[in-house]
């Protein structure tokens, strides 16, 4: 919350109250801020947040509730603090739970027995910009012993009267708040006018990292008298902040390696990449810090840094054998390794050793070229629901490239209003794609705007050249929602059937636009997708035309028996660009509409089969439904389970709803019992 101590003298045992909406976001490059729901484990995005501060004299507060929207809800205690916060996803089910436009009344006990009502009033939205850092590159190596200065774009429309508010965590061990900036009524305290804070030298510790949360809050009302209070509308910013040291002891970390381990399938043509989680010694000698296993020998091998010596791309001469196994190990000679002959960060902390292995595909890859397609769209959802289709507060940005082969190439960066942006996510086979999500239009537009420069830049893996390949801005204009015809029958589809699927045409279309359509589960996982230009998918091979108005999906190609995400966007097409080296290049606009699929019969159930084992060990194989987790459990009486773990049944993207993988488990008891069920149990447990 935004406020964290008193303010004014009032009753004695309450001297401030707030209530507040608030939406989170993360930075973590200099150019593009997004909303806080890409990292896993962070919080929900949206928040409901109240709070009543105590007094500092005798006496205090017992027990407080807010009532608003229809309920009512306790406050927790904090100190001599009372508060209540609630999360949430989307921003329909946020303004559903606590409306905008409406009034809020949240009433304290307190030891003298009396019972304080205060009532704040929430005006229509009025959110603030978000509180982009402009200094953020001069922050990811700050020096700790001399003043360190946080600098943020304006708040829009801030008065004296607005709050904005800083607070800072360490990370790591022995971590958590280390700062907060004064509040309303306390001398340094920063209002909607500020657009910087200075931190004087010594308050951070030198070579560490921390998170900042920087605030917006616009204040809407207030509950009038004399105790302090506020209505108010919020955003927070978070993002890293690291300080130098002269004494770096910590160890590099490898993030993971593109052939992952275990991976099948792998192209023949692959690079392998490793990445780590800061800059490396590019100057230790490779063929002594890696050992290769499969036939590869350290002749074969070239070697390349990225530029800021994170990621490794390994160059296999004359490519890899088919349907042959390869290993590798890092710093194979483990803690008798010798420096310069082992991989290690720049402060010289060698790696602990990591190994894995992967499996080449049975046939060539035909692919030519570094990369086969690449796009940059900006998007707007709608939800169908029956015949009627309505905007949601939804829009999101999506870029991807599709690489030739594994790490065909070792530099991608999308070039958004003439900023040059690295992807630099994770890779995930021959692809690199992301996403930035925002409730509001104005902010999508502030990050990527209707005008400037668009395109992306390519660097070949092995080669020092970069190639710059230009597309237009996408434009400010959304098309029109596709509305399928056909929705009643998609909420009663014959899975073991083919299904046309129905939509009304498009009136104007470009000679460049396209559909997408998009089926997933309801774990998130997709079951069918219709390609882009310059892909080809397993079950619909071509990119679908706008001239189009229906789309057959095969049979057997969904599962039976569920309730499916249907989602078909139209891509009114602004720049293409077709480059023999690098593919078809898209940018646009879409419009997607969301609704319901539902398919009939009986859900696949779920299969668990012992493949072998001895006195020590058991090998099952679970079949199921692809794309769907499925826990393992045990029992020595069939009336308690344990679960033993969790996993998604793999299958072909062309292969039918059917799904399966392979475990092993140690025996560590007399006989038991096995049983498999739906649900990552596991993850529920966490």
């Amino acid at each position: 919350m935004f406020l964290v101590s008193g303010l004014t003298s009032g009753r004695a045992e309450v001297s401030f109250v707030a209530v507040s909406k608030t939406q989170g976001f993360a930075q973590f490059s200099p150019h593009i801020a997004l909303l806080d729901r890409e990292e896993e484990g962070r919080e929900d995005p949206l928040s409901f947040e109240v709070f009543v501060q105590g007094s500092d004299e005798e006496g205090g507060i017992t027990a407080g509730t807010v009532m608003g929207g229809g309920d009512s809800f306790a406050l927790s205690p904090d100190g001599d603090s009372w508060y209540f916060s609630q999360q949430f996803e989307s921003k329909e089910d946020f303004d559903a739970a606590f409306p905008s436009g409406v009034s809020y009344e949240v009433t304290v006990e307190t030891d003298s027995e009396e019972s304080n009502s205060f009532t704040l009033a929430l005006s229509p939205e009025s959110y603030p910009n978000v509180p982009f850092i402009t200094n953020w590159a001069a922050l990811q190596g700050a020096d700790s012993s001399g003043t360190i200065t946080i600098e943020w774009e304006s708040f829009v429309g801030g008065t004296g009267d607005d709050h904005i508010s800083v607070g800072i965590e360490r990370e790591g061990p022995g971590g958590g708040g280390v700062y907060d900036s004064p509040v309303p009524g306390e001398p340094g305290a920063l209002d909607g006018t500020s657009d910087s804070l200075s931190l004087p030298g010594g308050t951070l510790e030198p070579g560490r990292r921390y998170t900042v949360t920087v605030s917006f809050y616009r204040i809407v009302g207030t509950a009038g008298g004399e105790i302090g209070s506020a209505a108010a509308f919020g955003k927070q910013n978070r993002f890293p902040l690291l300080t130098e040291t002269d004494s770096d002891t910590r160890a590099p970390q490898l993030r993971y390696s593109n052939p992952e381990n275990g991976r099948s399938c792998v192209p023949d043509d692959a690079a392998i990449m490793f990445q780590f989680d800061e800059p490396m010694d590019t100057s230790v000698n490779l063929e002594a810090a890696i050992q290769w296993e499969g036939g590869i020998t350290p002749s074969d091998v070239s070697y390349q840094w990225s530029d800021e010596g994170e990621r490794l791309f390994c160059i296999i001469d004359g490519g890899l054998s088919l349907g042959a196994t390869f290993g590798w190990q890092l710093n194979p000679e483990g803690e008798d390794g010798i420096p310069g002959l082992e991989l290690a960060d720049l402060a010289g902390n060698p790696l602990f050793p990591r190994s894995g292995s992967f499996t080449t595909a049975d046939t060539s890859n035909g692919f030519s070229g570094a990369a086969e397609w690449y796009y940059l769209i900006r998007s707007r959802y709608f939800r169908q629901i029956e015949g009627t289709v309505s905007p949601l507060e939804d829009f999101r940005t999506y870029a991807g490239v599709g690489m030739s082969s594994y790490n065909s190439l070792s530099y991608i960066a999308a070039v958004i209003g003439g900023d040059v942006v690295e992807i630099d996510g994770d890779r995930r086979g021959d692809r690199v794609e992301g996403s930035a999500n925002y409730f509001e239009e104005s902010d999508q537009e502030n990050f990527f705007p209707a005008f400037g420069s668009y395109g992306f830049r390519f660097r070949p893996v092995g080669s020092l050249a970069e190639t710059s390949v230009e597309l237009s801005a996408p434009s400010g204009v959304f098309p029109g929602a596709p509305v399928v015809s056909n929705h009643l029958e998609a909420q009663a589809v014959d899975a073991s059937s083919d299904f046309t699927l129905t939509w009304e045409p498009v009136v104007g279309a470009g000679p460049d636009d396209f559909y997408i359509i998009v089926i997933d589960n309801q774990y998130d996982r997709s079951l069918l997708f219709t390609p882009f230009p310059g892909q080809s998918g397993p079950v619909i091979a071509e990119t679908i035309p706008a001239s189009s108005t229906s789309l057959v999906i095969p049979a057997d190609t969904l599962p039976p028996g569920r309730n499916l995400k249907l989602s078909i966007a139209y891509v009114a097409v602004d720049g293409r660009n077709v480059d023999p080296q690098f593919g078809t290049g898209t940018s646009g606009v879409a419009s997607l509409t969301a609704l319901d699929l539902v398919t009939l019969g009986e859900t696949i159930v779920p299969e668990l089969t012992e493949l072998g084992g001895d006195s020590s060990i058991f090998q099952f194989v679970v079949t199921g439904e692809r794309g769907v987790p499925y826990t393992v459990e045990c029992s020595t009486d069939g009336e308690n389970w344990t679960a033993v773990m969790s996993q998604s049944a793999d299958g072909s993207d062309a292969g039918g709803p059917a799904g399966s993988f392979t475990f092993s488990t140690a025996i560590d008891s007399g006989t038991k019992l096995f049983r498999v069920v739906e649900g990552d149990l596991l993850a529920e447990d966490e």
